[in-house]
């Protein structure tokens, strides 16, 4: 008889994803709707994406956007590109990204 208890093996950080980047991003181009903490606020009138899921978006589109501490609200592209947009009316508050994002086209 062995006096050695079995190890059970437990969940590396690879296996829980602890360890894992922490960045998300959800994209649904037939509705127009983007979710991501990739997103960053730039005064005046620029949002930007480092995860390049802005190209959902064109000239003239309204976006409704939630989830920042100073800029959910209703905005109108006035530029577009996948990592960046400009909005008006110009009044981004500057922010890093971080929080989950949500854009959704107001049709």
């Amino acid at each position: 008889m062995s006096s050695r208890v079995k190890q059970t093996v437990g969940a590396s950080a690879a296996g829980n994803e602890s360890r894992r980047g922490q960045s998300k991003t959800e994209r649904d181009p037939g509705a127009g709707n983007l979710q991501a903490t990739t997103i960053s606020f730039t005064s005046p009138g620029t949002i930007a994406d480092s995860g390049s899921g802005l190209g959902l978006y064109a000239v003239n589109d309204v976006i409704d956007l939630r989830g920042s501490a100073g800029n959910s609200r209703l905005w109108t592209v006035a530029t577009a590109g996948a990592g960046s947009i400009t909005v008006t009316p110009a009044l981004i508050t500057t922010e890093s990204a971080g929080p989950t994002i949500i854009l959704q086209k107001v049709f």
